[in-house]
């Protein structure tokens, strides 16, 4: 890399053999399948220089057809944010080869949705929820460029696990049965095995538990902003902006008052866990956290119902009226899908299950006939 910045990361391998002939085609509407391929046909020769990320991703666009996307929030994780420079370096291998070089070292993977190929984070940086220093992006190139055997001791794993469980045995017997080429892999593979999560800390490798991790993210500060905004999806919105899943015990939002449902909040520099433990306070609703992130559960009641998650009681009795009709329809709706030209299905799933986008359309439409019965005098029953 001699003659290039300090903030240029190269993909390199060395053979020879014939250009990429037929992928040069445009590729803007085609079906993934079609882009994979495309992904994985070998390239003779090609060289592009030092750019910026989205710069040489462009030209790569025009060499190979491939369209590619990458956010912004994925670019402020790199050491010099949409400044940080790759060198694309292709010699007898595929395009989606020596991408994997370069993104690797910068703790980015790749995959195909439709006709584009998405460029986000690899776990362990999303779980580091800031930009990367110089010294990480060296740990996480030479991870991803050497087997487990060559780093092991070195760098220092620093094992943020209760001493209690063994957890260096633990470690050791988990990568001994994992498979993976690269130390990258096999460490990723092993803490998935153990239900660990693992980010990079200067020139360390930091492991702790799913719910340990779970807990450093909801304590990241953020900015937040919602003006009369449905209950379930700040929840969610909450968990996504610090990558936490957000997950619902099946109905316990029908049991929070219809005048709590919608939220208003404004604040900066505050914690995901400090915005939910002041919704919770104000709805009665409860939240545990577990391996695989927030689980929801609705207010504690009197007597403990009979099969109910660990710590919750028994949901308020609903007798038949307006309101509990309502509240089911906030939960449950039907949506038609398009299977192909001519044939349509129906589904009934839990509005919580829908993506957000489509969760505020539906509360839109909903408000809208809420607003017209009550101009006409009608009730709001289905």
């Amino acid at each position: 890399m001699t003659g290039y910045h300090q903030h240029t990361w190269t993909g390199r391998a060395l053979a020879s053999c014939c250009w990429l002939a037929a992928a040069t085609v445009s590729l803007a509407q085609v079906p993934s399948e079609l882009v994979e391929q495309a992904l994985d046909q070998r390239i003779g020769s090609l060289e592009i220089t030092a750019a910026p990320v989205r710069n040489a991703l462009a030209t790569l666009e025009k060499e190979t057809g491939l369209r590619f996307a990458v956010g912004d929030d994925v670019l402020a994780l790199m050491p010099y944010g949409d400044a940080t420079q790759i060198e694309i370096v292709v010699r007898d291998m595929s395009v989606r080869s020596a991408l994997r070089q370069v993104f690797a070292g910068l703790g980015l993977s790749m995959r195909v949705a439709e006709d584009r190929v998405v460029i986000e984070p690899v776990p362990a940086l999303a779980h580091l929820g800031r930009r990367l220093t110089i010294e990480e992006i060296a740990l996480l190139d030479r991870l991803s460029r050497e087997p487990w055997a060559s780093v092991a001791g070195d760098p220092p794993i620093d094992l943020r696990i209760d001493p209690a469980r063994a957890p260096r045995d633990a470690l050791r017997r988990a990568l001994d049965q994992v498979r993976g080429d690269s130390a990258l892999d096999k460490l990723d593979s092993a803490c998935q095995a153990l239900s660990w999560a693992w980010r990079p800390e200067g020139g360390r490798i930091v492991l702790t538990t799913r719910e340990e991790e779970t807990r450093r993210r909801l304590d990241r500060p953020i900015d937040v902003h919602y003006q009369k905004q449905m209950l379930d999806a700040v929840l969610s919105d909450l968990g996504a902006r610090v990558g936490v899943n957000v997950l619902f015990e099946p109905g316990c939002l029908q049991q929070v008052d219809w005048r709590e449902k919608r939220v208003e909040m404004t604040q900066k520099n505050v914690s995901p866990r400090q915005a939910l433990e002041r919704i919770c306070g104000s709805t009665g609703l409860r939240y545990e956290i577990e391996p695989d992130g927030v689980r929801v559960y609705g207010p504690l009641q009197e007597s403990r119902g009979p099969g109910g998650p660990p710590g919750a009681m028994s949901a308020p009795a609903r007798g038949p009226g307006p309101e509990s009709d309502f509240s089911a329809a906030q939960h449950l709706v039907r949506i038609e899908i398009e299977v192909r030209p001519g044939v349509r299905m129906d589904a009934v799933v839990p509005l919580v299950e829908l993506p957000p986008e489509l969760r505020r359309e539906f509360h839109r439409r909903l408000d809208e006939v809420l607003s017209e019965l009550g101009r006409s005098g009608g009730s709001a029953t289905p």
